[in-house]
């Protein structure tokens, strides 16, 4: 997608369970505390309907983005 003539990442979720809402909640929360950094991809926010969080595209993979088990970070 593109967010203020940027190209952006969507992650998108559907059909979410109790568990997934938590981790969702989760991710969204640790995404919006982290101070900009050239290791972090950019955040740029979330949406509701459906439940979505938005962030910089990485064309290519030219940056490796590690999958986090936000969980274990709290």
């Amino acid at each position: 997608g593109t967010f203020r003539l940027q190209k952006v990442a969507v992650k998108k979720i559907f059909n979410l369970s109790s568990q997934s809402q938590s981790d969702f909640d989760s991710e969204a929360d640790l995404l919006m505390r982290l101070r900009p950094h050239e290791n972090i991809i950019t955040f740029y926010g979330i949406t509701l309907d459906p439940f979505s969080i938005v962030t910089g595209y990485l064309p290519n993979g030219k940056k490796k983005m590690a999958s986090f088990n936000f969980k274990k970070l709290f």
